[in-house]
């Protein structure tokens, strides 16, 4: 959904992905201390196994409910829908009306537009 933003806005995503790294290390931080390992002990053997299923569960289902987000909050947002009919336009535009589907995308953004300028 980024790429459709104007590039002004690719700040946001290189924070968001810094973010999610950090996240990521803190996590398996804590899942390594959660569940130390120790080769002279024998009862910790499964607790480098342990650690990484409970790590990439975490990291599973945080990435599950980013999806969810995206699809049903952040695709209704009018400021993303403006920025796609804007460029649904400015597709529209360079191939000269090629087809119905972008005249009709042109007809949409122009009035979006009119209604965002009022």
């Amino acid at each position: 959904m980024a790429a459709n933003m104007p590039f002004k806005y690719m700040g946001a995503v290189m924070f968001g992905n810094g973010l999610a790294a950090i996240f990521c290390n803190v996590l398996r931080a804590i899942t390594l201390i959660a569940f130390p390992y120790d080769p002279e002990v024998p009862s910790t053997f499964h607790n480098s196994y342990l650690g990484a299923v409970v790590f990439c569960c975490i990291n599973a289902g945080m990435m599950l409910s980013c999806v969810f987000v995206q699809l049903f909050v952040l695709k209704d947002n009018a400021f993303y829908i403006y920025y796609l009919d804007w460029i649904a336009a400015e597709r529209a535009r360079d191939n000269h009306l090629g087809s119905d589907q972008e005249a009709h995308d042109l007809k949409r953004f122009t009035k979006l537009n009119l209604t965002v300028a009022t």
